[in-house]
């Protein structure tokens, strides 16, 4: 009998649980592949020689599938729940026709094992099919050469079916626990909130005008993030309370901010009531109250989908950034690394394309700087010091350095960490102190602040400056040689690196910078236990470094995509089946709409408008708050390049906007239906 009736009540519901299960295979499809991917043994012992890790990539992988689970377990019970509201009253009129609660209770939890046994076995199905198109990704994303087949793993399968198979039967319990905890009265009324939907009381207004506080709060502090951050270390606190308050003005704006602006646009009658306009802004007012938990959960899904894609783009950017600025070329050297490698071109018989030798000089200097957060430095650091004429040379192969024009005792300061200063713009602005190289040499004026490091960031201990040729020819300090060497092709490249690794991998092919006891910095090649203040690697070599960052921040992008991907379908599933539901119980009306004279086509105009608008608020406030998180985090990294992230969350507009065509197609269909002869009018 349960059987019985848990199949009559799937072909019933057939098209709801056709789209709410899809999703779910989705998501069981997901867990799959990754979970598969785990147990891979060939990427996994590949990437460990990568990244010098045999634990790194599996940690991340399982840490994405535990939040992926955590996730897709809370996403598919809340989707249970929205189907469940969907059936109330068919429940409550099984119990009307004698129906026992032991009967409904068993065919309900045999009808969610039923469902929950398709969607898991086609959701596997899918997995394995996927599996190959994930680990090809996964591949190319680490830049590892391996053809690899469709991934069939026992453990994934197993691991899939218990905890799929646990969830299914948990959700047939609570539906079984709800309908019994219900009364009878409940199950089957029909609730509407169409007399409530502009009704706007007095609360609203005060809600809606801390909404407006809140979210603008927020917004400010997110602009002015690192400039308090760097104020005050504390101050971290603030980005967990600018979040909190962004989700709280979020809530109260679509609880009551939308309904006072709705109210408020009935004081224009020639808007309010012109071409319909009031039907469609009274149905987008009902649907608003009956989904306003539904458009605040999905405009955080929203956020957090746009923000996990966008950061994550960037986050590559800046890797591939930070390398291309550490070794601008194939190989650069420093101090005991120029000779050997002079000496292997010489055994390859390689000529450079580009070579560049230059003298720098380490030098103990003091300048006050204020940081963002108006906080005065004035430390000692160690400086190299480069002339001038030096600099250019390094610029005619490093064509992206900053032109400077230096005169007499000016000075162009160059920072790893040029971002967090402010300018020295304005004439009320003197935040760059004059620098003062000890002991007692000479003042130079700070005339730029730049970042980028001739012959690579790889070749400095810390600190640089350039100085014209005349102050350099005074500057007394240690002697330091650095080198840049590229070549024309790639062979040429892979040989020199090939012969260079284990001679760069040498545990005495470092240097060590330490304080004398006079606090003036110097560098020597023997380390001590204690004291060290820096250190650098004699040669570096463009190629491994490379491959590793892009190794390592493609396997951060990919994951961060799969979980994009999860919040993603999460987000627009959401919101097409609160849709359906309400549609369900609108169908009467739009009867009485059509039989007073309304047209079809104008019902379907109706239906696309609002659903558009219904969908349409949880992107614009979800991209809202994602620019500004991006904003930070764009701040932090020192500005990377952007591009990749507007393409990635372009995707995801794209197929947001699919949900919405399905749903307003469903909607459509499910209202505007061909008037009902026999009904009472």
């Amino acid at each position: 009998m349960y059987v019985r009736l848990a199949r009559e009540s799937i072909t019933r519901h057939r098209r709801l649980y056709y789209l709410t299960e899809s999703v779910a295979a989705l998501i069981v499809m997901l867990v799959y592949a990754l979970s598969a991917l785990t147990d891979y043994k060939p990427i996994l012992q590949s990437a460990a020689k990568i990244l010098d890790s045999s634990s790194l990539v599996p940690a991340f992988l399982n840490l994405a599938l535990v939040v992926i689970l955590l996730f897709s377990v809370t996403f598919l019970i809340y989707l249970n729940t929205l189907r469940m509201q969907r059936r109330t009253r068919e429940l409550g009129l099984y119990r009307l026709m004698g129906l026992t609660r032991a009967q409904l209770t068993g065919s309900l939890i045999v009808e969610s094992l039923m469902v929950g046994a398709v969607t898991v076995v086609a959701g596997i199905a899918l997995g394995i099919l996927v599996s190959k198109l994930f680990a090809m990704i996964l591949v190319r994303m680490l830049h590892l050469h391996l053809s690899v087949g469709l991934l069939v793993s026992g453990r994934a399968i197993r691991d899939v079916v218990v905890i799929f198979g646990i969830l299914y039967l948990a959700q047939g319990a609570l539906n079984a626990i709800f309908v019994n905890n219900t009364s009878l009265l409940n199950l089957i009324r029909k609730i509407s909130h169409a007399d409530q939907a502009l009704r706007v009381r007095r609360r609203d207004y005060w809600l809606a005008g801390f909404s407006v506080i809140l979210i603008g709060f927020s917004y400010w502090a997110l602009l002015n993030m690192m400039d308090l951050l760097l104020r005050n270390n504390v101050m971290i606190g603030l980005l967990g309370v600018a979040l909190v308050a962004m989700a709280l003005g979020t809530y109260w704006f679509f609880t009551s901010g939308i309904r006072v602006a709705l109210n408020w646009l009935r004081h224009f009658p020639k808007l309010y009531w012109q071409n319909g306009q009031m039907i469609v802004l009274a149905n987008i007012a009902k649907r608003i109250r009956v989904n306003m938990h539904s458009l605040w959960l999905t405009t955080m899904l929203s956020m957090a989908t746009i923000t996990v894609l966008g950061s994550a783009a960037m986050m590559y950017q800046a890797g591939q950034a930070e390398v291309a600025f550490s070794l601008p070329a194939a190989v650069v050297a420093n101090g005991r690394g120029i000779k050997p490698v002079n000496q292997t071109l010489d055994k390859l018989a390689i000529t450079p394309l580009h070579q560049v030798a230059i003298e720098g000089k380490i030098v103990t200097g003091k300048v006050t700087l204020v940081n963002r957060g108006n906080l005065t430095e004035h430390n000692r650091h160690a400086y190299t010091v480069m002339s001038l004429s030096a600099y250019q040379r390094a610029r005619k192969v490093e064509p992206q350095l900053d032109d400077l024009q230096l005169h007499g005792k000016e000075t162009a300061l160059i920072l790893y960490d040029r971002s967090t200063y402010k300018s020295n713009k304005g004439p009320r602005h003197r935040n760059w102190g004059p620098l003062k190289i000890m002991p007692n040499q000479v003042n130079l004026k700070v005339k730029y602040l730049i970042d980028r490091y001739p012959l690579g960031g790889y070749n400095y201990f810390e600190r640089a400056m350039i100085v014209s040729d005349r102050v350099y020819a005074q500057l007394e300090g240690q002697k330091d040689h650095l080198a840049l060497y590229d070549f024309a092709t790639n062979k040429d490249r892979t040989a020199v690196t090939k012969a260079l690794t284990p001679i760069a991998n040498q545990d005495d092919m470092q240097d060590f910078m330490y304080q004398n006891k006079h606090d003036l910095f110097y560098f020597t090649q023997n380390s001590r236990a204690t004291d060290l203040y820096s250190s650098r690697e004699s040669i570096g070599l463009l190629l491994p470094e490379r491959r590793q960052a892009d190794a390592l921040f493609g396997f951060l992008l990919f994951l961060m995509l799969l979980i994009g991907v999860v919040f993603m379908l999460a987000t627009g599933s959401i919101l097409m089946l609160k849709q359906l539901a309400i549609a369900q119980t609108e169908v009467d009306s739009i009867q009485t709409l059509k039989r007073l004279g309304m047209q079809t086509k104008a019902v379907q105009h109706m239906v696309y408008r609002q659903t558009l608008i219904i969908f349409s608020l949880p992107l614009i406030v979800g991209s809202l708050h994602s620019l500004l998180l991006l904003h930070f985090l764009s701040d932090a990294l020192d500005n990377p390049a952007t591009w990749l992230g507007i393409v990635v969350s372009g995707i995801y507009v794209l197929v947001y906007a699919g949900f919405y065509l399905i749903t307003a197609r469903a909607v459509n269909r499910m209202v505007n239906q061909p008037l009902k002869r026999l009904a009472v009018f």
